[in-house]
């Protein structure tokens, strides 16, 4: 029997992550930021981005060069920082 954190044991069982962006007035920099903490975090959860605007569409789309994160709390701590609170969702 393999006993772990409680922590760890979420993020194996993340089906995906979802980020919540809301479009208008949004900055490329961020959007390089965001990328730039995606890659420093691979792990094998697929990440999906929720683009929002200003008229309430949203589509949800995968990215071709982010494919696969490790959902830990560091790393949506960071995006949060990031994208504001609640940006963040995991589905198990």
């Amino acid at each position: 029997m393999h006993i772990m954190p409680l922590a760890e044991a979420f993020q194996k069982q993340a089906k995906r992550m979802v980020l919540k962006i809301y479009l208008p007035g949004i900055e490329q920099s961020v959007f390089e930021a965001l990328k730039e903490i995606l890659q420093k975090h691979q792990g094998e959860c697929p990440v999906f981005f929720e683009l929002e605007t200003p008229h309430a569409s949203r589509v949800t789309m995968r990215s071709v060069e982010t494919q696969e994160v490790d959902p830990s709390e560091k790393l949506i701590k960071t995006i949060e920082e990031l994208l504001g609170e609640n940006t963040v969702q995991i589905d198990y």
